[in-house]
């Protein structure tokens, strides 16, 4: 499943020519692709030119409830971003979704998804097809991954967020203290 805009720094392309890549080695994964943007028509076309159409599904913008129920119907999520995402949220609700996450590995990406999926060179559709092969072959990693996001997700729960960076600034003042010379 792809969750997100249809904007070209999303990378649905990429993740449209991971699937092409997979079906050539006889693997027909389906994806779910959520969201709406000015690429649709383009992603669309790169399906038929691909020949993965029949295998992709465009859902378009739904309501909350349903991405949720469909996040939960979804075994693997991938984040295909083509810039540098400053953190990712939407991988932190594919995790709680109970998704497996695939990731670029840019940015802020690889810490939203921490133990709870893989990440692949940014643009890499080889080797984002290599990791989508590896999950969907590997149920007992699946699984592995999946049992580490109540610890993940736990780290990421507001106040501990909050909790983190008081952390670090307390720890700035005091080094800041510590190093001040003495006040005549």
């Amino acid at each position: 499943m792809f969750l997100g805009r249809l904007v070209s720094d999303k990378g649905v392309h990429v993740l449209i020519d991971a699937l092409a890549a997979l079906r050539s080695r006889g693997q027909r994964p389906r994806l779910l692709v959520v969201g709406g943007g000015p690429e649709e028509s383009n992603l669309r076309a790169q399906c038929g030119a691909l020949g993965v159409s029949e295998q992709v599904e465009f859902a378009g913008l739904l309501p909350t409830e349903e991405v949720v129920r469909r996040l939960n119907q979804s075994r693997v999520m991938v984040v295909p971003s083509t810039y540098e995402e400053p953190f990712g949220v939407v991988a932190l609700e594919g995790i709680a979704c109970g998704c497996v996450v695939v990731a670029s590995h840019a940015g802020g990406l690889p810490m939203a998804v921490g133990d709870c999926g893989l990440t692949f060179p940014m643009s890499d559709a080889a080797a984002l097809a290599e990791a989508i092969a590896t999950l969907l072959q590997d149920d007992g990693k699946m699984r592995e991954m999946q049992a580490k996001a109540v610890h993940h997700l736990a780290r990421h729960q507001p106040r501990a967020v909050a909790d983190a960076h008081l952390a670090v600034i307390e720890r700035a003042v005091r080094g800041r203290s510590a190093a001040a010379p003495p006040r005549s």
